[in-house]
C-alpha cells in the first residue's frame, strides 16, 4: 500500500484520478421511473464527467442496446470495458469453480449451479476475452475507434498510468494485431512480437 500511495503522490498533486461505476447495472437494482437508484446516478455522474462506468460489454451481460445508450449518453472517454472474467475464460464449456461456489458453462455463459433452475442460476462471471467485448461492442454499433479507446486508454487513464493505454511515443507497446472481423492475428509486448 505505501507503494502504491507513494506512486501515487509521485504522479503530481495536479493529476486527478477518476472513480469508476463498477460493472453498471450488473447485481445493481433495475432502473425504475419512480426510483430511480444507482444507475441513473451513475449515469448523470459520468456525463458530467465525474465518474467512469464500467461496462461488461460481451453480448451476455448486457444486452446491445443498452451498451449503445450507455455509450451515447457519456460518450467513449466515460465508459471503461471490461470483461469480468473468471477461470473458464476462453475455455470450454464444462464445470468450473469461482471461489467456493460450482459454476456450469454452457455456449459460452458461466452460472452459478442451482439445482432450483435446471438451466442454470445467476449469470457467475464471464468468459470472453477483452477482444471478444470489443467485437461484441463494435457489432452492437460503436465505432471501433470509440471501443478499442474504451478498452485501452479509459482503464490505462483511470489507474493512472502513463506507459500505456495508446499507440504514443514514449509509451510501452503493447498491442494486439486484428483482422477485418477482430480476430487475434499477433501479440505485441513491450515493441516485442509474442506470437
Amino acid at each position: 500500500m505505501a507503494q502504491v500511495t507513494g506512486d501515487l503522490a509521485a504522479r503530481g498533486a495536479s493529476e486527478r484520478l477518476r472513480m469508476t461505476a463498477t460493472h453498471l447495472f450488473n447485481a445493481m437494482r433495475p432502473l425504475d421511473h419512480r426510483q430511480g437508484g444507482p444507475i441513473p446516478a451513475c449515469l448523470a455522474a459520468a456525463a458530467a464527467g465525474d465518474l467512469v462506468v464500467e461496462l461488461v460489454g460481451d453480448g451476455v451481460h448486457l444486452d446491445p442496446a443498452v451498451v449503445r445508450s450507455v455509450f451515447g449518453t457519456v460518450g467513449a472517454d466515460q465508459v471503461l470495458l471490461v470483461t469480468d472474467a473468471m477461470a473458464a475464460a476462453g475455455m470450454a464449456d464444462g464445470r468450473y469453480e469461482l471461489g467456493p461456489m460450482a459454476v456450469t458453462v454452457r455456449d459460452g455463459v458461466a452460472r452459478v449451479d442451482d439445482p432450483q433452475h435446471p438451466a442454470g442460476g445467476a449469470i457467475a462471471g464471464g468468459t470472453a476475452h477483452l477482444i471478444d467485448v470489443v467485437r461484441a461492442t463494435v457489432a452492437a454499433g460503436i465505432g471501433i475507434v470509440e471501443a478499442v479507446r474504451s478498452a485501452s486508454t479509459v482503464p490505462a487513464g483511470v489507474l493512472g498510468l502513463t506507459d500505456v493505454g495508446s499507440l504514443t511515443a514514449g509509451r510501452r507497446a503493447d498491442l494486439v494485431v486484428t483482422d477485418a472481423d477482430l480476430t487475434v492475428r499477433r501479440v505485441v509486448r513491450s515493441g516485442l512480437d509474442v506470437g
